[in-house]
This record gives C-alpha cells, structure tokens and sequence, in this order.
C-alpha cells in the first residue's frame, strides 16, 4: 500500500506497517566508531540514519539513499 502526501511517498508492508530502512555507517573496520545524525524533531537527541522506503526500492538501496539525504 503506498500514501502520497506533499513531497513525499510512504509504503506499507501487508500488516500496515511503514516500510523503513535504517544503517549503521562505521568508520573503520574496529566498528568503534558509528555515525550518528542529529533528529531534526528532537535537536538534542542523536539517531542512526534512516527513513521511509520509496516504491518499489530495495532496503539496502533505502538505507544508503536516506544516509546520503542526511549527512550532506
């Protein structure tokens, strides 16, 4: 199922639930360090990048998409 709204596309699995996709970007290959993105609802909190999936986009491509549409 997908809702459009102004600007944006949201999809939903068959149980109703918005179809999100997440990463966790390290540094290096320790994995000691991971970025993080300030919420744009909540400025003084920290998150892992991440967001809604567009139709028809592979989770994997999801998440590198929503990185890239954060950090830059």
């Amino acid at each position: 199922m997908m809702k459009f709204k102004p600007n944006q596309t949201r999809t939903y699995d068959r149980e109703g639930f918005k179809k999100r996709a997440a990463c966790l970007c390290f540094r290096s290959e320790r994995e000691d360090e991971v970025l993080l993105v300030s919420s744009s609802r909540y400025p003084d909190q920290w998150i892992v990048p991440g967001g809604g999936m567009e139709p028809e986009e592979e989770p994997g491509g999801a998440a590198v998409r929503e990185v890239y549409e954060e950090v830059t």
